[in-house]
């Protein structure tokens, strides 16, 4: 985890030696599943598909035009979950939070104005917490599940639109892809520990779309 953040200061403090624009973003958004994969099943049987990637995603960004058509960029990001039902029999709803790093290679057209651009990058998910509420002959259980660091994958397409010398409005569609292996779970007060080598993964995934503002330094 040192080695994690270790790296992201080595990322920031080139920007300060490479940049020819550093800027700093936020924006937000809706995800949805995405690679779905079975969950559980519904009233006739027949398998729900679903990820714990549904959300809202809020994100900060530093970045940096490294070149006239490519830069590079560091998100911290949060997704805080949106329920999902994955069975119904018994029905259970289930939802995921997540902290993230996101570091990312970007692509720009460098047109002036209405700007296109394309990231490639890795999310490096630092804390997952899912969790699962059933309802059990009228009675509520709810589980919860803490997922190990890992590292999944991100690709997005947007393009940012210039109000101001230095302000600029953000909208892209991106794709994230990633499992999350299970560390802990706490159900009905009982804690059950998982070696990394011998655990079970959920589906994170997801797809959305996303708004914000750039602001360039200088």
């Amino acid at each position: 985890m040192k080695k994690l953040f270790f790296s992201a200061l080595l990322l920031i403090a080139s920007f300060n030696l490479m940049a020819q624009a550093p800027y700093v973003s936020f924006n937000t958004g809706l995800n949805l599943p995405s690679l779905r994969e079975s969950m559980g099943s519904d009233s006739n049987g027949d398998d729900i598909y679903s990820s714990y990637g549904k959300g809202l995603p809020l994100n900060l960004t530093v970045g940096a035009h490294l070149e006239d058509h490519w830069g590079a960029e560091l998100g911290l990001e949060y997704n805080i979950g949106f329920n999902s039902e994955i069975d119904q029999s018994p029905v259970t709803k289930a939802r995921a939070n997540q902290f993230r790093l996101v570091p990312s290679v970007v692509v720009f057209t460098g047109t002036s104005g209405l700007d296109f651009y394309a990231k490639f990058g890795l999310n490096v998910a630092l804390s997952s917490k899912f969790t699962a509420e059933e309802n059990v002959a009228g009675n509520l259980v709810v589980s919860e599940y803490k997922g190990y660091s890992t590292i999944g994958y991100r690709g997005s397409f947007g393009a940012s639109y210039k109000l101001t010398n230095n302000l600029f409005f953000t909208g892209e569609v991106q794709m994230n892809a990633m499992r999350v292996k299970v560390k802990e779970t706490l159900i009905l007060g009982n804690v059950t520990s998982y070696p990394k080598e011998d655990t079970f993964t959920l589906p994170y995934s997801s797809i959305g779309a996303n708004f914000g503002v750039k602001f360039v330094l200088f």
